[in-house]
């Protein structure tokens, strides 16, 4: 991420973020950074919906909202969500997540699904951004191929379960 503009989703548009990436996840006796800045200039407050725990499949720990992180816990590791604040997590096509796997390291990427590259492509195309959407780029990203924070989670299970977690996510410093 490196400060590259990204693309998230907000209320149902692709906005542009030309900041440095967000900050990585506040541990849960820390209070999470106030506000998020979308490409339009808008400031989004963050955490000031109500929020409640939203149980996930049977094969995932339910996760459950901490201010605007989404948190999800399973045997082998914790994982912070960035989703918008209005997006149903089910649906998520383009997050960033935060993860801290037992050992005490710390991982991200940015997780998005074949077809939120293809419609940022096709509006790239249309607006002549990434040479007129002819390439897509995130130093970061995951593809993946169905939305949902319940898939983005299996997928990381997954990853650490076959061995190529830590070559396809970037290390943080660990805390």
């Amino acid at each position: 991420m490196n400060g590259t503009p990204l693309a998230l989703q907000h209320n149902g548009q692709i906005q542009a973020i030309h900041a440095s990436p967000p900050a990585s996840p506040p541990l849960h006796n820390e209070a999470p950074s106030p506000r998020l800045r979308l490409g339009s200039g808008r400031s989004v407050e963050e955490g000031k919906s109500a929020r409640h725990t939203l149980l996930m499949s049977h094969s995932t720990t339910p996760g459950s909202w901490d201010g605007p992180w989404y948190r999800v816990r399973t045997e082998q590791f914790e994982a912070a969500f960035l989703p918008s604040a209005d997006e149903d997590v089910e649906l998520v096509d383009n997050v960033d997540v935060f993860v801290d796997l037992k050992d005490g390291s710390r991982w991200s990427a940015t997780i998005i699904t074949l077809a939120q590259i293809e419609l940022l492509m096709q509006r790239w195309a249309a607006s002549g951004e990434a040479l007129a959407g002819r390439y897509f780029w995130v130093s970061d990203g995951l593809i993946v191929r169905d939305a949902g924070i319940t898939n983005m989670t299996q997928v990381l299970t997954g990853l650490l379960e076959n061995g190529e977690f830590t070559q396809i996510l970037q290390r943080l410093d660990d805390r």
